[in-house]
């Protein structure tokens, strides 16, 4: 028995819900999908079985009454005995029950496309602001502007997911598909539409704003008509961008996706054929001092946050934050962690716009 353990919101669902498809339909037997999601309390719970009654209809997925005591014995296994049901990306699978990860790979629902098409229909549309989107969506040669924001903000996830898809990014991925699409109809949609009017003004755009809470994969349904996709760095964004089955659908998406994510997670992660803007330059700058030696900086570059550039002048720092790292901070630095928590305090106190460039 395989169980895939689904978590995160609707975009990291969907990629779980894709992997399982992909493990079926490359042979595995007696898999099935987890269905104690609703313990997710940050997000809108098991949303696959809300969504799209083709799921919600499946056998395979386990009730809560079967899935639940199996997944807590496995973790009292793995807790008291040693013993790990549990496999991930980073683990070899063999025959672990529980397989839990985010399995973010366009490979998986690229080989179970037709199955995931059919399952990943959404409940119909019937409120009429969303419909008469809809017809203008169809209608026009519209492209679907996401910006995140929300949980990018938090000082956590922002040291992970936030700086990224910047003011300049929004503003060159407009250009692009202005060069490309004729006449072009934006549809904006954004946690924060208010803050997002006010930094990517667009003349004629439709700003879709009254999608909340229980009814935000409205707005993912509403991207996927969109005929081209202008994404951020997030699984949700992802997906309204693959679910366009537009013979000429164009998708532009951040060359970057995670800081302290290798690039090649992010080839495996954005198809091929998505066009990507900006660079994968590192998030933070370290500016060191002249009197620093090479070998002082050792507990430095040991830092379980990598996603920064030691500088030493006249060289440019390329980071969104840029430090000078003094020679008094390097005995904090033995603390592979450090880093980490400099920025978080640092994010915690620092305020955030789609565009910054900090020091």
């Amino acid at each position: 028995m395989k169980i895939v353990y689904i978590q995160g919101g609707l975009g990291n669902q969907i990629f779980q819900y894709a992997f399982f498809r992909y493990l079926i339909k490359k042979g595995h037997r007696r898999v099935y999908l987890d269905g104690t999601a609703g313990f997710i309390s940050k997000h809108g719970g098991f949303e696959l079985k809300r969504l799209f009654p083709a799921i919600a209809a499946d056998k395979r997925v386990l009730p809560y009454w079967k899935a639940r005591p199996l997944y807590l014995l496995a973790e009292l296994f793995r807790l008291i005995f040693r013993i790990n049901f549990r496999t991930d990306e980073e683990q070899p699978a063999g025959r672990k029950l529980w397989w839990k990860a985010h399995w973010q790979e366009y490979r998986y629902p690229e080989y179970v496309k037709e199955e995931i098409l059919k399952s990943l229909e959404f409940i119909p549309i019937e409120d009429e602001k969303n419909k008469t989107v809809l017809q203008q969506i169809t209608s026009t040669n519209s492209v679907s502007i996401h910006v995140r924001r929300g949980d990018y903000l938090q000082p956590h996830f922002r040291l992970g997911f936030g700086d990224i898809c910047t003011i300049d990014y929004y503003h060159d991925a407009i250009g692009y598909i202005r060069q490309k699409v004729e006449n072009p109809q934006f549809f904006v949609f954004s946690d924060e539409p208010e803050r997002v009017k006010e930094n990517i003004p667009l003349e004629g755009a439709v700003y879709v704003d009254w999608n909340a809470g229980k009814d935000s994969f409205r707005d993912m349904q509403l991207m996927s008509y969109c005929k081209h996709q202008i994404i951020a760095n997030s699984s949700f964004s992802w997906w309204s961008a693959w679910l366009n089955q537009s013979a000429e659908k164009m998708v532009v998406c951040p060359a970057k996706w995670f800081h302290n994510f290798p690039a090649e997670k992010i080839d495996r992660l954005l198809p091929p054929d998505w066009y990507r803007i900006g660079s994968c330059n590192p998030n933070v700058s370290l500016l060191v001092d002249d009197d620093i030696a090479e070998h002082e900086l050792r507990p430095v570059m040991q830092q379980k946050y990598t996603d920064f550039e030691l500088v030493r002048l006249p060289q440019q720092p390329c980071g969104n934050h840029v430090f000078r790292l003094s020679k008094n901070e390097l005995s904090a630095y033995k603390n592979r962690k450090y880093l980490r928590k400099k920025l978080i305090k640092y994010f915690t106190n620092c305020p955030h716009v789609i565009n910054t460039k900090s020091n």
